[in-house]
């Protein structure tokens, strides 16, 4: 990480300091930022939220969003590339395994930039869930809110809508293609914990960076974003 020797100094009242960390890369201190020239090097000070742990006494008042910032001490990074941006939402459905015979659990996180979709097995513990790059497909459509397996050429999970549709349970992919559908008797067979794919055993909130998803009320996994 490229961090310059000197610091953004912001003084206090009544005379003492803070001081804020000046990156070189936009990579490690992605907008909103300060921009600033030290010593004929450009310069980045990460923006946030007022109530971040990171929140200094500065502020700068963006005419681009009319928004108002924090200067933060410093920049806590992503677990996700910064080109995807800010995360913005989750979503969860159930979903089915890549074998096709049985269920679990998929989320779709959404930033900016994009929808990753993340296959949870269905008792599996936090620490074991993970994210897989290959898996990322460049789309921003709000209404995914699952993953699926999908085997031939693609080979992978993929980014889906599911729903309930006649009698069926239905996947479709970011192209609003069919990718699977099945009845819900079969689902059924399967142990389908219910007659859709609809479920609330996750839920996902978001304080200072931190994306803290629940199972049940407990914590279940968490993620460093950009927010």
């Amino acid at each position: 990480m490229s961090i310059l020797a000197k610091k953004l100094h912001i003084e206090k009242s009544g005379g003492s300091e803070e001081t804020a960390n000046i990156y070189t890369q936009t990579s490690e201190c992605p907008e909103p930022n300060l921009k600033v020239k030290v010593d004929g090097t450009n310069g980045f000070v990460k923006l946030g939220s007022t109530s971040s742990p990171f929140a200094t006494k500065g502020r700068v008042h963006c005419i681009s969003d009319n928004k108002t910032y924090a200067i933060l001490k410093q920049h806590t990074v992503s677990d996700f590339p910064v080109s995807w941006g800010k995360f913005t939402g989750f979503k969860c459905a159930l979903t089915m395994n890549k074998d096709y015979n049985t269920y679990q659990y998929g989320w779709s996180l959404h930033f900016q930039n994009g929808t990753l979709p993340i296959p949870v097995g269905y008792d599996a513990t936090g620490s074991s869930v993970s994210w897989d790059p290959d898996n990322y497909e460049e789309t921003t459509l709000s209404t995914l809110n699952s993953a699926i397996y999908a085997g031939g050429t693609i080979n992978k999970w993929v980014n889906a809508r599911a729903f309930e549709n006649d009698g069926y349970l239905q996947w479709n992919n970011s192209d609003n293609l069919s990718v699977m559908r099945m009845s819900i008797r079969t689902a059924t067979m399967w142990g389908w914990p219910n007659a859709s794919v609809e479920t609330d055993d996750f839920t996902a909130s978001v304080s200072n960076g931190i994306l803290t998803i629940k199972k049940n009320g407990s914590t279940f996994k968490t993620f460093n974003v950009y927010v």
